[in-house]
């Protein structure tokens, strides 16, 4: 493994042991098929089947004050003549946490290794590839409660992005890594009235691309209960974006007559305002959720973006054994410069999916998933996809 998150964390998975007062394990196993008409979401389809298996595992370990939970995943996918998009990803995850009466400790690690799918043009035709990629990192947090009424959060968080491609595939994805700080607090002035705040700051680098960002953030807030079944949220602040991107270039020496290569940093801010407003409604078998967010994000080539979103969600309980869920949603982005309106892109989609528990641990699961995406510069397209999977969930076995 290229990344050193669970030396930590195994460490102390070791240490635990002799004291393991409980020990469970419940694996998962699912498989199933897609058909998809535009894969490539372009006004040029390719349309696809494909088969796919995943299978996890979630073991859990406990003693008196301590905790650790251990997740791992695979999942496979198998494409009808399109053997170029076949992938074989996995997760796995290891968050170990401390608890006493008034502080809890968590430190938490993951690696994902998976292949998103690259686009390039050649001769005339767009050609479709994977490309590898492993992401991993690790963050210690610390929660402190001195009373019923207040709760401080400090965490911290590293990130380690890779990509491992055919050089032969020419994209425009680099390795990058960032690192993230944040505080928050939250105060409980009633039984259902709480308010909270949270300042946090991000630094994105990129080496590859001489690309820097550091991002800050402020935000205010409030959680309300009205009722049992009526929970809205509503928060708002500010964001502050410093880019610095370092570019290369051939001067002619006049002295010399040689080419001489001359760097140059570009650098850029932009503040903004970032909200977030959550709706969520319950019925004796049906759940209602709403949300709107406004944030303001860098680009890897130093520009900045706005993103606005709103979605709309829906869990519905038919009977005991089946139930119902329901999406819809759309987003926009906006590049604040007008040298990048190549970003800007809008996107919609629904959702609609059924499962069904035909017997003590089996579920049949299908759906249907749209999305619509117009992209300045290449125009709009959109793409239809039906699913079914079938999955069985092991009973957790606890172990002595």
């Amino acid at each position: 493994m290229r990344s050193p998150v669970f030396a930590i964390l195994l460490a102390t998975l070791f240490l635990m042991q002799s004291a393991v007062t409980e020990w469970n394990i419940q694996p998962s196993v699912r498989a199933g098929g897609e058909y998809n008409d535009n894969f490539n979401l372009t006004s040029d389809p390719l349309t696809v089947w494909n088969t796919n298996f995943r299978g996890s595992i979630l073991s859990t370990l406990k003693t008196e004050h301590l905790q650790s939970d251990f997740f791992g995943e695979y999942r496979g996918v198998r494409y009808l003549n399109q053997s170029n998009l076949d992938a074989d990803n996995g997760t796995v995850r290891l968050t170990t946490s401390y608890a006493s009466e008034f502080n809890r400790i968590d430190l938490t690690g993951q690696v994902i290794l998976d292949h998103p799918s690259s686009t390039q043009l050649q001769a005339g035709n767009l050609n479709f590839n994977r490309i590898e990629r492993l992401r991993w990192y690790i963050s210690p947090a610390w929660t402190w409660t001195p009373n019923e009424y207040s709760t401080f959060q400090l965490d911290y968080r590293y990130d380690n992005t890779s990509f491992n491609q055919d050089p032969s595939f020419t994209t425009t994805r680099s390795d990058f890594i960032s690192h993230s700080a944040n505080s928050s607090y939250t105060y409980a002035l009633k039984e259902y009235t709480s308010l909270f705040g949270n300042l946090s700051f991000i630094e994105t680098v990129n080496d590859s691309l001489g690309f820097k960002s550091d991002q800050f953030n402020f935000q205010l807030g409030i959680n309300h209960s009205f009722s049992e079944t009526l929970d809205i949220s509503l928060a708002g602040g500010s964001v502050i974006l410093l880019s610095e991107t370092e570019t290369q270039r051939l001067v002619l020496n006049t002295l010399t007559s040689r080419l001489n290569i001359v760097s140059q940093k570009v650098s850029s801010s932009q503040s903004g305002y970032i909200m977030n407003i959550s709706v969520k409604k319950s019925f004796p078998h049906t759940k209602l959720s709403a949300l709107f967010q406004r944030n303001l994000t860098p680009t890897i080539n130093g520009g900045q973006v706005t993103q606005d979103s709103i979605s709309l969600s829906a869990q519905h309980r038919i009977t005991e054994y089946l139930s119902a869920n329901f999406g819809i949603g759309a987003s926009q982005l906006r590049a604040i410069q007008s040298t990048l309106s190549q970003a800007n892109r809008r996107n919609a989609y629904t959702t609609i999916s059924l499962s069904w528990r035909f017997f003590e641990r089996w579920w049949l699961d299908g759906g249907y998933r749209f999305r619509w995406l117009d992209r300045e510069g290449i125009g709009a397209a959109n793409r239809n996809s039906v699913y079914m999977n079938l999955r069985y969930d092991w009973p957790s076995q606890f172990i002595d």
